[in-house]
């Protein structure tokens, strides 16, 4: 509510909020406080599409006994969110690397710049690698990686012979990070070079002669 000076000396009797629409501030409509008068301070806009992506402006004027005063500076306000949910990744055996891939979904209004990927480890604890990053160019722009199978059995992750592989993916635009992809069920297990080696050879030459 306007105090002091900015009130013109007089009480304020009401307040009028208004929007373009997203016409980029070619044509204006009143959301409240012109007919019937309003002095709340808070309006929730409710029950309009808006589309993702688009700004739209939002400028408001007072008014007391002699009249309405000028309009405010316009506030711009992007419609934008967090980008979507993805699917759970998908894992396969590339000779001995584990491709994790994923696939983009809805950017919510602003430009996805990002991806996020956590293994789970033994202790059902989630970790990222270096092997997969989704903030790199090449990765970003391919939409998988290409992880050693080694990686899983070392640190952090710790895995053992035939455990299924867990990730999740997450992605990013300037509002946020999207909620993390349900963990996969299915994919790639845990494969490992012989834990002992072979029992000792035993080679018998034939004995020949020549006449």
């Amino acid at each position: 509510m306007p105090e002091g000076d900015l009130t013109g000396g007089s009480l304020i009797t009401s307040l009028n909020l208004q929007w373009d629409q997203g016409t980029s501030g070619a044509q204006w409509s009143t959301l409240i406080g012109e007919l019937p008068d309003s002095t709340t301070t808070t309006f929730l806009l409710t029950g309009v599409l808006v589309e993702a992506g688009k700004i739209y402006k939002f400028r408001y004027r007072a008014k007391n006994i002699f009249g309405w005063g000028d309009y405010s500076d316009q506030g711009d306000v992007l419609s934008a969110a967090e980008p979507e949910k993805l699917d759970s990744v998908i894992l396969s055996l590339i000779g001995t690397d584990v491709r994790v891939s994923w696939v983009a979904k809805a950017d919510n209004g602003v430009t996805i710049s990002a991806y996020r990927v956590k293994f789970k480890s033994k202790d059902d604890q989630y970790s990222e690698t270096s092997f997969c990053d989704g903030a790199a160019t090449a990765v970003f722009t391919a939409g998988y990686c290409l992880v050693p199978m080694a990686t899983f059995t070392a640190t952090p992750f710790e895995l053992v012979e035939g455990a299924l592989i867990v990730g999740t993916v997450e992605a990013y635009n300037s509002i946020g990070w999207s909620t993390a992809s349900d963990p996969n069920t299915s994919g790639q297990y845990v494969e490992t070079p012989p834990l002992t080696a072979p029992s000792a050879l035993t080679v018998d030459l034939a004995q020949t002669s020549e006449s």
